[in-house]
Parts: C-alpha cells; sequence; structure tokens
C-alpha cells in the first residue's frame, strides 16, 4: 500500500456501523473497527467523505457487511434479468439455474482474467465484489495478501475487508469520494451504475451517523 496519508477522522465505531448496518457480521464489523492503519495508508481517513463513501459501498456490495460471497444460486427466471445478453432463451437459464459453480463458469469463464477451465468458479465475486482473476491479482499486489492463490481469503472478514480497501486503492476512489460523486464512484467501482439509489442513500447517511 501507499505511505500513511494524513488522517482527520477516526475509524468508525461500532455503533455507528451497526447504525448504517443492523444486520451486519459482528466479525466483520470488529475487523473495520480495528482497521485503522489500512484505512489511514489508503486516505480513506483523510475526511468524512471518504470514510462514508467507503462504509456505503463495502456495505452495498455486501448486502449490508453481511455475505462476503457472491450468491449464484439463481432461478431460470431470474437469470434473464441479471445476465441478458448472456440468457435470451429459456433453454440456456434452464440449463444453469440453481447451478452455481456451472454459472459461474459460464457468465465469467474466458473473461477478466479467466483463463483456465474453472476460473470464472474460482475467482467468483467475494468481498466488496472483487471478481475474475486479474482483479484478484492486482488486489493481491495491492495488498500483499495471497488473493489470487487463495481466494477465498477474501470471503472472510479480515480478506473481505483488506481487499475492498485494495480495490479502493486500485481503482483511485478518493477524489470523487472528496467531491461526494457517488455515481462516479460507483462507475469506477464496478464498470456501471448497478444498485445507484441504494448507495447514494447509504452513503448520505454514513455522512449524518459519523457526523454525528
Amino acid at each position: 500500500m501507499n505511505a500513511p496519508a494524513a488522517s482527520t477522522v477516526s475509524p468508525p465505531t461500532e455503533k455507528q456501523i451497526l447504525t448504517l448496518f443492523p444486520k451486519a457480521d459482528r466479525r466483520l464489523v470488529a475487523v473495520i473497527c480495528g482497521g485503522g492503519a489500512l484505512m489511514k495508508a489508503a486516505g480513506i481517513l483523510a475526511n468524512t467523505s471518504r470514510l462514508a463513501m467507503f462504509l456505503a459501498q463495502f456495505g452495498h456490495e455486501t448486502r449490508g457487511l453481511r455475505d462476503l460471497e457472491e450468491n449464484l444460486n439463481y432461478s431460470a427466471a431470474r437469470l434473464p434479468l441479471v445476465w441478458p445478453t448472456r440468457f435470451s432463451d429459456a433453454a440456456t437459464a434452464a440449463r444453469y439455474a440453481q447451478n452455481p459453480e456451472a454459472l459461474a463458469n459460464f457468465v465469467y469463464g474466458g473473461r477478466m482474467g479467466n483463463r483456465r477451465t474453472g476460473d470464472g468458479w474460482t475467482y467468483r465475486g467475494r468481498g466488496a465484489g472483487l471478481t475474475g482473476r486479474d482483479a484478484y491479482a492486482e488486489v493481491a499486489k495491492i495488498t500483499g495478501q495471497p488473493f489470487e492463490t487463495n481466494p477465498d481469503l477474501a470471503a472472510t472478514p479480515q480478506g473481505a475487508f483488506t481487499s475492498a480497501v485494495g480495490i479502493w486503492t486500485w481503482k483511485g476512489l478518493n477524489p470523487s469520494a472528496d467531491l461526494k460523486d457517488v455515481r462516479t464512484n460507483t462507475r469506477k467501482l464496478n464498470g456501471g451504475l448497478i444498485g445507484l439509489t441504494d448507495r447514494q442513500s447509504l452513503f448520505a447517511l454514513a455522512v449524518v451517523v459519523l457526523n454525528g
């Protein structure tokens, strides 16, 4: 990670995090509360806007700091809504419904650095949206943690938090956080605007909670 940046805000408290995410995994809450050094090194503690944006994005990606691994157990009806270009007919959707491993290899295989058979499943979404072999490798370099060789690490509380900070650094999310620009921050984070309304609401609430 980069050299520690100046810090003007403290890491969030347990009370603050649970106000934002009442059903959060308490193990993950403890890791975030104790993660001041990592957040400071990434510049996240430089101001309230950055910390609020980090919590909002991390919280959205993990469904309220609860889910540290992507749920790929979709029904045939749901698949065309999530991946419309890949499931244009009922027969294809039926083939991958309720079959997470096969689905991951189908929708993620051959892209995002997934080049070997089974990479789509191996490097499925974990932590704060860490998806694809290239992302695991890049975040591993940034954090010094073996996410590429041990991808399940990203689904542990400490690994999810560490990878979230790594993604933040990799994607260069501080400038848009300084501007309170949730739209740009979200687009840089995941390439689209999925869940934008929720992310915006969480950011606004996080600013209030952190300033309270």
